[in-house]
């Protein structure tokens, strides 16, 4: 479903499977990389406080990484600087601009110049 708007159809269901699972620790039962993968529902959801939460679960990965699994480190400080990214364009925008295209909704100016710099799509 890349590039139609079913590619987000399902990210309500998959945020509330998330926050569910934590809610019954079921994310502690996985191995860190499972982990990385549990959480991304919330970095990809345009609600900032599931922002803060991805991101304070990112720095915890990273915190667990350098204590218990060395040979992960670098993939969780990968994981955690792309949760840092989909964070700073949240706190800036309140949505991610690269999907207003797709989602048809209409660019704001600044949007417009975000869209123009490097890395400004995921």
């Amino acid at each position: 479903y890349r590039n139609t708007p079913l590619a987000f159809s399902q990210d309500a269901r998959a945020r509330a499977a998330c926050l569910r699972g934590r809610e019954h620790k079921l994310d502690k039962e996985l191995h860190i990389v499972q982990r990385q993968f549990f959480y991304m529902p919330l970095e990809h959801s345009e609600d900032l406080n599931d922002q803060k939460l991805c991101l304070a679960l990112m720095k915890q990965l990273v915190q667990e990484a350098k204590e218990h699994h060395l040979s992960y480190l670098q993939a969780m400080e990968q994981a955690f600087d792309y949760a840092e990214q989909h964070y700073d364009i949240i706190r800036n925008f309140n949505r991610f601009p690269h999907r207003n295209a797709i989602l048809e909704r209409e660019n704001t100016q600044e949007e417009m110049v975000f869209l123009t710099l490097p890395n400004s799509s995921f």
